[in-house]
């Protein structure tokens, strides 16, 4: 996957020359004050992602930490495509449907879809995928499946809800797919901070075109 690198803003480093002194301006100071932070953010969630530290034993000023650094700012997405082997069932099943004898032209394929949540000092949050299924006879799509969808959380505080809604079938000539994942992110109050229901969906259009999108549902 190919990430951007986003970086803190209203950072800056500036050293100004004082006589044969190089004095740190408040610019640098502030730059290495952030550094310094996200070390030890980086650090802390490291240990309770290990099972070092315990959430309930983190101070106020551990949580307004991982908080400040546990916040979403982009998010990318990646894709990769598997060409399903003759053996498979959706090719038995296609078949079946088609007649035995469009077997050979049968092609089955799977599309995983990945959405990856950072926050502005370009750290991983959380991640939700979908992978959705479909098959071809060689030009037209003749069937869609639902193979996989899930997610997993990377940051302190931030909390995998689990799967809500998912579902797949044709619409249109398409053979569409999609999966839905709930996270929420709640340290050190009564009620989540951060909250989101991403959707994943795939669309396959014909033997050599897939489309992705982010719709919740077949339509």
């Amino acid at each position: 996957m190919e990430k951007r690198t986003r970086l803190i803003t209203g950072l800056a480093t500036s050293l100004v020359l004082v006589g044969s002194l190089i004095v740190a301006t408040p610019a640098a100071a502030t730059t290495d004050r952030a550094s310094i932070q996200l070390r030890q953010a980086t650090l802390l969630n490291s240990e309770i992602v290990n099972g070092q530290r315990e959430l309930a034993s983190l101070s106020a000023r551990e949580q307004a930490l991982l908080t400040e650094f546990g916040t979403v700012s982009t998010v990318e997405y990646s894709t990769s495509t598997t060409v399903v082997s003759a053996s498979d069932y959706r090719v038995a099943s296609a078949a079946a449907v088609l007649g035995e004898s469009s077997k050979a032209a049968i092609v089955c394929k799977t599309k995983k879809h990945s959405r990856t949540a950072y926050s502005l000092a370009n750290i991983a949050l959380y991640m939700s995928y979908h992978t959705g299924g479909y098959c071809t006879n060689g030009s037209t799509v003749v069937s869609a499946s639902w193979v996989d969808g899930g997610g997993q959380t990377y940051w302190a505080g931030w909390s995998n809800l689990g799967l809500i809604n998912k579902g797949a079938g044709m619409v249109a000539g398409q053979g569409r797919s999609f999966s839905q994942q709930s996270f929420q992110f709640q340290l050190g109050t009564p009620w989540p901070t951060q909250y989101t229901q991403p959707c994943l969906r795939v669309r396959g259009i014909s033997n050599l075109v897939v489309a992705v999108d982010s719709v919740c549902g077949l339509y």
